[in-house]
């Protein structure tokens, strides 16, 4: 049994996370539908994936896509 309940946030970011890694490429639209988050999380959790350098804006459209771990 964990000594601590998991951190809600921590656990929908990694959802996120994962969907975008599944779809290679998506939109926020795509990501809402694929996790059932809604989409200002969603827009969220993107913006805190970027800004750590685990996902990348895809400047020809309005797509995320994954990026090599940034520690590498």
């Amino acid at each position: 049994m964990p000594s601590y309940e998991p951190v809600t946030a921590v656990l929908r970011g990694l959802e996120v996370l994962r969907a975008v890694n599944h779809l290679r490429s998506a939109t926020v639209r795509e990501i809402h539908e694929a996790t059932g988050l809604n989409q200002p999380t969603v827009v969220r959790m993107l913006e805190t994936l970027i800004h750590a350098g685990f996902v990348a804006r895809q400047p020809a459209s309005r797509a995320t896509s994954p990026r090599a771990a940034p520690w590498n």
